[in-house]
């Protein structure tokens, strides 16, 4: 199972362009509506303050009309009303909205000239937009354009036996054709996109288990240099005779360590973690080495079970570095906290070492702490030198995704 440091950052790598197309489709279903709606509260207002200014002009006839047709649309929107009798229905009930709301205009020559013309022209592009909204069988480019024939047909219909001129309505024409045009482009978009994605997430794939492969590699690494090769050294330095029975059983608990199998599964409360990075500074004062404590080790409770570990784990090793290699008996632990992050640092007056002179076959610094503390997103700062000490900054964020 892929770990959650891992998974994290590349889920958001590549958004699919199945959702990208549903979720693009949908907000612009959301502005067509909202459009549709802007143009119709519009010609509302003009039809009152029309009927206000003109007492002969009974405008009042086209509200229930104006309100009939948002409504409709209000239901094609919903998902009740996205069956095909349902889009049936409310196109024809819109379409004889608009004839009745010609024909109304048609009938008082106050609505003569510019009025008129803005009215049905806003009416038309409205229900071009309700057009496009419904129709969720395509790019919506069709039911835009049948939308528009179906306004300018009502139109027709609504002044036939009037005075009034039948022209072009050329931003209802460009509204029709520009919108089912920038859909169509839309849909081409969206193909070319699905053809890019299949290599893409290909590629995200093998990235994504590469990055996992060398996780496990240094969790593994870490794990075998901090028992087996540690219980070897203990070995190779014990006297000859029969082994004790305390270092019987840091054997065995190295075996069993390495012998059960690594699981997701959640670790014990980070209360515990602290208990037992206790424990481990009282088992290396046992053997020797004098540790002061300082700071508040209970901040490791305000990680999370991944990066407490791998934190405690690294700072054991880093004592157990000390004690081995570097000639003196005593370290010094610091870890406090800030609000983006965690520190813990482990000081000693040793002998020293330059890091870029230690043998590849040393994986104690490399892999239990570097490469532990890299794979939790924290980072290393090691200063040391022959003759003056070490110091190590572990350092590991409180929140975020590990990198």
């Amino acid at each position: 199972m892929l770990s959650p440091a891992i998974l994290g950052p590349t889920m958001t790598l590549v958004f699919p362009a199945v959702h990208a197309a549903v979720a693009t489709r949908e907000a612009l279903g959301q502005a067509f509506f909202w459009f549709s709606s802007t143009l119709l509260a519009t010609i509302f207002v003009a039809e009152i303050v029309l009927s206000l200014h003109s007492p002969g002009y009974p405008g009042w006839l086209t509200l229930p009309i104006l309100t009939v047709i948002w409504i409709t649309a209000l239901v094609l929107r919903s998902a009740s009303g996205r069956s095909t009798a349902s889009l049936i229905v409310g196109g024809l009930v819109i379409t004889a909205s608009v004839a009745a709301f010609a024909f109304t205009l048609a009938n008082f020559s106050v609505t003569e000239g510019t009025s008129a013309t803005f009215l049905l022209t806003s009416l038309k592009i409205a229900v071009t937009l309700i057009g496009g909204m419904i129709d969720r069988r395509s790019s919506g480019a069709v039911g835009m354009l049948v939308g528009y024939v179906a306004a300018e047909a009502a139109v027709i219909v609504g002044l036939i036996g009037s005075s009034r001129t039948l022209i072009v309505d050329i931003p209802a024409v460009a509204i029709a054709l520009g919108g089912a045009l920038a859909l169509e482009l839309l849909v081409i978009s969206r193909r070319r996109t699905r053809q890019v994605e299949s290599p893409i997430s290909m590629a995200d794939a093998i990235e994504l288990a590469a990055r996992e492969r060398r996780v496990l590699e240094l969790r593994s690494s870490a794990l075998v240099h901090d028992t087996i090769l540690s219980e070897l050294a203990t070995l190779a330095t014990t006297r000859p005779g029969p082994l004790t029975a305390r270092t019987i059983a840091q054997i065995r608990q190295s075996i069993d360590l390495v012998a059960e199998p690594e699981t997701d599964t959640p670790l014990p409360e980070p209360v515990a973690l602290t208990g037992a990075l206790l424990g481990v500074i009282e088992r290396l004062r046992a053997d020797g080495l004098e540790v002061e404590v300082s700071g508040d080790l209970r901040g490791l409770d305000t990680l999370d079970s991944m990066r407490a570990l791998a934190l405690s784990q690294a700072i054991e090793q880093c004592l157990v570095n000390v004690l081995r290699h570097s000639g003196v008996t005593r370290s010094e632990l610091v870890v406090f906290t800030t609000a983006r992050e965690l520190t813990a640092m482990i000081t000693d007056a040793g002998r020293g070492f330059i890091e870029s002179e230690v043998g590849d076959d040393r994986l104690g610094l490399r892999n239990s702490v570097r490469g532990r503390i890299a794979s939790v997103g924290g980072k290393v700062q090691l200063w040391s030198s022959p003759g003056s000490g070490t110091s190590v900054v572990l350092t590991v964020p409180l929140l975020g995704e590990a990198t």
